[in-house]
C-alpha cells in the first residue's frame, strides 16, 4: 500500500478526501449553475440565489468532517492542536 505521509491511517485519509471532494463537487455545481443562469437568463437575477444551497452543502461537508475529527481526538485523549515533540525531547541524553 502506498505511503500516505504523516496524515494518519489510510481510512482517515480516504475519509478526509471523501468529504473534501464532496465539498468541491458541491461548489463546482453551484458555480456552474450560477454561470449558466447569468449567461442564459440575465434578466432572471433571482435564480443566482439558489446557488446558496450547494455552496452551503459543501461548507457543511467540510465543517462536519472537521468537527467529527475534533470529537474523535478529544474522545481518544489527544490534544487537538498539540505540537509535535521536538528532536531534543526525543533524543536520549548524551553520555
Amino acid at each position: 500500500m502506498p505511503s500516505r505521509g504523516n496524515s494518519g491511517s489510510p481510512r482517515t485519509c480516504i475519509r478526509s478526501e471523501l468529504f473534501h471532494n464532496l465539498a468541491v463537487t458541491c461548489w463546482i455545481i453551484a458555480n456552474g449553475f450560477w454561470m449558466i443562469c447569468e449567461f442564459f437568463w440575465e434578466d432572471l437575477d433571482y435564480l443566482r440565489y439558489y446557488t446558496a444551497f450547494p455552496f452551503s452543502l459543501g461548507l457543511l461537508c467540510v465543517l462536519y468532517y472537521y468537527v467529527s475529527e475534533l470529537r474523535l481526538k478529544v474522545k481518544s485523549g489527544d490534544k487537538p492542536n498539540a505540537p509535535a515533540p521536538s528532536s531534543e525531547e526525543t533524543l536520549p541524553p548524551a553520555e
